[in-house]
Formats: structure tokens, sequence, C-alpha cells
């Protein structure tokens, strides 16, 4: 089996440049009334990104890309980097070069800083959390169309480890599968046949499915919407599994975790807590952009 979870480290240009092509097209950047008519001449300017609040930084390289998507000219210096912490009005990066292009891309870098920050910021206070539990934090599937990689991106820069990117890196067999393949044991044997090599993940909800799982050595069993007596005992049943049968099927739980109530794995014995709020209820990071001269 592959490594798994496995991160996205390093964002590549094929990961956001359609994004970017949209997001100029639907401002039509290039017909901006304002900026036309206040510069008549492509005068140059200097511009600082300046932090309003505190938070994680992610994305400064989507946010350079949307200037340089319409002015290869355009020059940088950045202060902070990816994973850098942030205070309110710290400096960011210095922008300098044509006053139109500045004004044009300002507002398309702007929104891909301020929500790829915001998912790292509220990422890192969820693993952050979970670590005090000795757990580990995963993300979901549950991204903006579209968004996937500069969300999934942004999470690994928060501390958390990326959950399958796509269905096809991985297999996660759920009610549905189980419910027509007839059981676990069947849906599992169909997977194996067709899909050898790719990790596959089965989701539980009581300790009744997981003798049956277990036999059929997944590799990992995602324990949902259980109490925490119900995940103790589960867990307590995979270890013990492993030891006497020299496996290391891995233990991931979700269902309803917040920040507040994350203390519920507190010796469980889970090792994985997956949480779509993560990409699904993001607060971006307010940033401005300063022209000072």
């Amino acid at each position: 089996m592959k490594k798994y979870p496995s991160n996205l480290q390093v964002l590549e240009r094929g990961h956001y440049e359609a994004l970017l092509k949209l997001a100029f097209e639907e401002d039509r950047a290039v017909d901006d009334a304002s900026t036309l008519a206040v510069f008549p001449h492509d005068d140059s300017a200097k511009a600082t990104l300046v932090a309003r609040e505190p938070g994680l930084l992610a994305g400064i390289e989507v946010f350079e890309a949307a200037f340089l998507e319409i002015d290869s000219n355009i020059s940088f210096r950045r202060h902070k980097a990816d994973k850098d912490q942030f205070q309110a009005n710290e400096h960011i990066i210095d922008i300098e070069g044509s006053i139109r292009t500045i004004l044009r891309a300002e507002r398309i870098g702007l929104n891909f800083i301020s929500f790829m920050s915001g998912i790292a910021t509220r990422t890192k206070k969820y693993a952050d959390a979970a670590a005090r539990y000795q757990v580990k934090l995963l993300d979901t599937r549950k991204t903006i169309p579209g968004f996937r990689y500069l969300s999934k991106y942004s999470t690994a820069v928060g501390g958390a480890q990326n959950h399958r990117m796509n269905l096809a890196e991985m297999g996660m067999l759920k009610d549905n599968h189980i419910a027509k393949a007839g059981n676990i044991t069947k849906a599992i044997e169909s997977f194996r046949r067709a899909c050898p090599g790719i990790p596959l993940q089965v989701e539980i909800d009581s300790f009744s499915q997981l003798t049956d799982c277990l036999a059929s050595k997944p590799d990992l069993i995602l324990l949902d919407n259980m109490t925490n007596e119900q995940l103790k005992k589960c867990s307590d049943y995979i270890h013990s599994f492993n030891r006497e049968n020299n496996t290391r099927v891995l233990i991931e739980a979700s269902g309803g975790f917040n920040l507040e109530n994350l203390d519920r794995l507190r010796d469980t014995g889970v090792q994985y807590v997956s949480i779509g709020a993560l990409t699904q209820q993001v607060s971006p990071v307010d940033f401005g952009l300063e022209i000072s001269e």
C-alpha cells in the first residue's frame, strides 16, 4: 500500500491556472472602467499587502500569480512565506509595477490569499486541539468545486493531513456500497479484485459491523457518528486485532466534531479525526492592499 495519508506540499500552476483565468474573465479586469479613467497613462506604483488581523499565511504564490497573469513585469518582495504566522498590521509582501495592473489584479489576488489563509488559520486551531489528544487531523472532499487543490494545500499548511484527493486515489466503502453489494465482506472482496494496490477504507457506524470488516483487513476503518463509548470499544478491538494479526489497520473518527468537543477523542485510541468544516466553513482572513506611491 502506498503511504497514506500524503500531503499536498507544493502547488503547481496547473492546480490554479484555470481558476485565475476564470477570475479575470468574470471580473472583466481588462475593461476596468475606474482604473482606465483615473490613470490614462500607465504610471508605476508601489503597494504593500497588509494583514488586518492575525492568521496563518497560505496562498502567497497564487496571490503573486494573479498580477503576473496580466503583467510579467510586476516585481515582489516577500516579508512572509506560506506557513508563517502574522499579526494585525504586519506587512506580507511588497509589489512594484504598473498601477493599472496592481488595481486590476488587486481584488482577485486578495480573494485567493484571503480564502486560503482562512482555511490554513482555521485548520491550525483544529490541528493543535487534536494533537492534545494524540490524534491527527484529516481534511475531507467537502470543498468548493474547482478549489480542491487550493483547499487541500491550505489545510496541509495549517497542519492537517490530506485525506484522499479524489475518488480514484483511494477506495472508501460506505453504507450504500455495502447495502448494494449485500454485506461488508462482499463489498471488500469486489474492491480488492478490481483495485489491487489501492488503499481501502471502510465506514462503519456500529460495533456489530466491525468483526466482518476486520476479517477482510482493510487499510483504514472510519468510525462514523459514534458515541465516546463506541469509539473506545471499537478502537480497542482494532488495536487488539492488529497486535494479534501483525496488521496495521488505521482508525479514523468523523461526525459532529468541532473545536469545543474534540476532547471526546481523549483516551479512545482513535488515530485520526476528519472534519469537513475545515473547508466548508471558511472565514477569509482580512487583508488590505495599500498603495504607497
